[in-house]
């Protein structure tokens, strides 16, 4: 028996959800911002994690009445990326509709549309995207690819092709510190089963695919760590290492869907996930987001808040919670060093060399000078993540040079 349809299918099926009213909510915030779109693809919204409330920030929709989907957050620079699929006419020798897809990029902080008019795909659509802030890289996932994608015009680069199984990817993850993102899938036919394969972006290479002991709906990255939303029944939130699936929290009960869209806090551990069931009074399908904790598998609210379709949402995560500076970033190495976050005493001073360097550039106005020292700074740490320096604090001091360079004086 044939599973679900794909995430570009289950898209278009779901145009008809009303916007519905929202219960109130209580949930820890770390300061992020939480976007979402809602009202069947056609308005970007920030959800308040303390009433649940939504506060429009763009209108999506155009006169073809589009879909918007995928979205992905560049909380640096205040960016929010998705994809908008319009009907633009009809085939006249097929009769099928003729889809116009766009690639729009906002300020977050203003609503404002950055490229107007938006750029327009050409050729296969993302039907995912994940922001890379250590690189400033923006990837999307394909029909059969991992692809570069350039926000001023919507040109794709081929990262690597994905093996062909007879499956469909419906979930990717990024984990920024190793250039690693992930890929989930599922089996086209009954028993489910689902593969994970890994992608690093700056090799351009995959590596084999793993089978999970258990069916994975959605997957996403805290700290390095990978987690996943089980297929059902019931289905739970689970830590994956290998193939190995450790259970963490229960989602729902058996009637509860998976849908396509899961999001993490960073700074609270929070998981949130689209979840949806038919309401057996109305026999109205009900689309909801669900917050659970990763490290204490209790969730916050169940559920969160109605009318969320499941066309992507993601965290706008503050990259410091002080401002960034080249003596904040010469600290936290310091800091690193004391808390043996940074192990070595002979890579830090290294580093430290590195960022003084960089910051004496920047004191004489040799913005261009600074800029290839701090990536020289980002490219030492990315080779030692994981191995003489932590992985997230690798993420946090590549991030940091990265801001430095897109912010001299």
């Amino acid at each position: 028996m044939l599973k679900k349809l794909a995430c570009r299918l289950i898209v278009l099926a779901v145009a008809g959800l009303p916007f519905l009213a929202q219960p109130a909510l209580v949930v820890a915030s770390s300061g992020s911002t939480l976007f979402a779109i809602t009202n069947a693809g056609q308005t970007l919204v920030t959800i308040d994690q303390s009433s649940g409330a939504f506060t429009q920030v763009a209108n999506l929709n155009n006169s073809n009445q589009p879909q918007s989907f995928a979205l992905a957050s560049d909380a640096q620079d205040h960016r929010l990326f998705a994809v908008r699929m319009s009907v633009t006419g009809i085939d006249p020798v097929t009769g099928f509709p003729i889809f116009t897809s766009e690639l729009l990029t906002f300020d977050s902080q203003t609503g404002t549309q950055i490229y107007n008019p938006a750029p327009t795909f050409s050729g296969f659509v993302p039907q995912a995207l994940v922001f890379e802030p250590s690189t400033g890289t923006l990837f999307g996932l394909t029909f059969n690819q991992i692809v570069k994608v350039n926000p001023a015009t919507a040109a794709l680069t081929t990262v690597v092709s994905i093996p062909s199984s007879g499956g469909s990817v419906n979930s990717i993850a990024l984990d920024s510190s190793s250039h690693t993102i992930y890929l989930a899938e599922e089996s086209s036919f009954e028993p489910a089963s689902t593969q994970i394969f890994p992608v690093n972006t700056a090799t351009r290479s995959i590596g084999a695919g793993v089978t999970t002991d258990q069916a994975i709906r959605q997957i996403g990255i805290d700290g390095g760590h990978l987690y996943g939303i089980t297929e059902c029944c019931p289905a739970n939130l689970v830590g994956i290492i290998g193939s190995t699936t450790t259970f963490i929290g229960t989602v729902g009960d058996s009637s509860t869907i998976v849908q396509f869209g899961t999001t993490v806090d960073p700074a609270t551990h929070n998981v949130f996930i689209n979840i949806g069931h038919n309401d057996p009074i109305t026999f109205q399908f009900i689309s909801q987001l669900l917050v659970i904790n990763d490290q204490s598998g209790a969730p916050s609210t169940f559920p969160l808040a109605d009318g969320i379709a499941p066309l992507g949402f993601a965290f706008e995560v503050p990259a410091s919670a002080s401002v960034i500076t080249p003596d904040s970033i010469i600290a936290d190495v310091n800091s690193a060093l004391s808390s043996t976050a940074i192990s070595n005493a002979g890579v830090a001073t290294s580093l430290l060399a590195e960022l003084n360097a960089a910051k004496a550039a920047r004191v004489r106005g040799q913005c261009g000078t600074a800029a290839l020292i701090y990536r020289a700074f980002i490219s030492d740490v990315q080779a030692q993540s994981g191995k003489t320096i932590s992985s997230a604090t690798a993420s946090l001091l590549a991030s940091e040079a990265n801001f430095l360079i897109k912010n001299c004086p």
